[in-house]
Parts: structure tokens; C-alpha cells; sequence
């Protein structure tokens, strides 16, 4: 069954150097990512073993959660000063580690899709 493919360097070489202490905390964050990729998409290690995905696909993924993560640690949706004020994203602002609905299709996963059917009673019916 296949490993997390990424590595602090995957996060470093996408973004910037990293201190000694970022590089521990990327690890411990691809580490989470990786848990949280296979709990959303659970074919995505055996995919990954048939080929069916490279991780050529599955590490910048996996590097980006951890960017948007260590980008805004505390969670802040926007600043102010003076007369200056800074919105991010409400989605990055969560601070927390995410997949995309782009990342979630480019990983194989297409959501449920089974249609329902219910039949509807009325008072009267037995």
C-alpha cells in the first residue's frame, strides 16, 4: 500500500526556505494531510500502487494543504490598520487543513451521486 509521497522539501521547493523548526512542523502537517487525503479519497493509496495516480499529482496537493496551513496558522480572516484592511480568502482563513472540491476531483474523488427516491404519503394512505 502506498506511503505518503511527500516530504518538507516538496512544501520548501513550492514556497520558501524553511527554518529547522518549519521543516519539523511541515512534516507533521504532510503527515496529517496525507491522513486526511486518504480518509476523503480511500482508493487513493491503491490508486497510487496501480498507477492510476502519479504522485506527480498527489504531492503538490498534499504540499499545498500545508502551505494555506502554515501561511495563516492562527486562522485570521482579515486585518485592519489605519485605513488599510486585508481580506483573505474564507476558505484559508479556517487555518486549517483542507482538499479543495479541485484538489478532491484531481485525487479521483467524485462525491456521491446515488440518487434517492422516496415515495410520499398522505394522510389518508394506508
Amino acid at each position: 500500500m502506498a506511503t505518503n509521497p511527500a516530504v518538507a522539501d516538496d512544501v520548501e521547493v513550492r514556497w520558501r526556505a524553511l527554518t529547522d523548526a518549519e521543516r519539523v512542523q511541515a512534516q507533521v502537517l504532510l503527515i496529517d494531510a496525507w491522513a486526511l487525503a486518504t480518509k476523503r479519497v480511500p482508493t487513493l493509496p491503491d490508486a497510487m500502487d496501480a498507477d492510476e495516480i502519479s504522485s506527480d499529482v498527489v504531492v503538490p496537493i498534499l504540499a499545498n494543504m500545508v502551505i494555506r496551513r502554515m501561511q495563516n496558522p492562527d486562522g485570521i480572516l482579515q486585518e485592519t490598520v489605519d485605513d488599510y484592511t486585508y481580506r483573505r480568502d474564507s476558505a484559508t482563513s479556517r487555518g486549517a487543513l483542507y482538499l479543495s472540491d479541485e484538489e478532491l476531483a484531481d485525487l479521483g474523488f467524485l462525491g456521491s451521486r446515488r440518487a434517492l427516491t422516496m415515495r410520499l404519503r398522505g394522510f389518508n394512505d394506508a
